[in-house]
């Protein structure tokens, strides 16, 4: 999201949720098995399990309650299935599901190796990131990390290993290959 093309921005604290929506680009939609599909806007709480959705030309910031920031770009859809943080003890977890779309992810207090990303063909363990992911119509994942390390392991293969800053790679159902791409979204 460009400065020019935030529509508000808003604060996580003085929220009870796991997080609040920060800037919107165009529209973007959560939905709920039990309310259904609701456009969302800067202010807005996030809540377990919404499925957050953006438009073809839209795009959302999130700012989590550890701190986190979560970017999606045009045409994605991701999940918090679970975020629990708890300020005292710096203890937690995170779990977050991007089946589609592009999202940028930096970590915050969360303890490193507490925040797990599913892809379609992907399940990352962020230690201490900033990273680029990206899933494809076929679900292949591009995964670009800026900062920290990120420990990938293939669901088709069970190939696991632990990759850092400057490397980008992509995980299709072949398993696991270096790359030189950018994501992009």
């Amino acid at each position: 999201l460009s400065c020019a093309s935030v529509t508000g921005v808003a604060s996580a604290s003085g929220t009870n949720g796991i997080g609040v929506v920060e800037a919107v680009q165009q529209t973007a939609f959560a939905s709920t098995a039990s309310a259904g599909r609701a456009e969302i806007h800067p202010g807005d709480a996030i809540a377990h399990r919404e499925v957050l959705e953006t438009t073809k030309t839209g795009g959302m910031m999130l700012h989590l309650a550890d701190g986190s920031r979560l970017t999606l770009g045009a045409d994605s859809k991701a999940m918090i299935a679970a975020f629990a943080y708890e300020a005292s003890s710096m203890s937690g977890n995170a779990v977050i599901s991007i089946p589609a779309g592009t999202m940028r992810y930096v970590t915050g207090a969360m303890p490193k190796g507490h925040t797990i990303i599913y892809t379609p063909t992907a399940t990352m363990t962020l230690q201490g990131t900033n990273v680029t992911i990206g899933v494809n119509a076929q679900g292949a994942t591009h995964l670009t990390i800026e900062e920290g390390a990120v420990s990938v392991r293939s669901k088709t293969t069970g190939q696991e290993t632990v990759y850092h800053a400057g490397q980008s790679l992509d995980i299709t159902s072949d398993g696991v290959a270096m790359s030189t791409a950018e994501a992009t979204g």
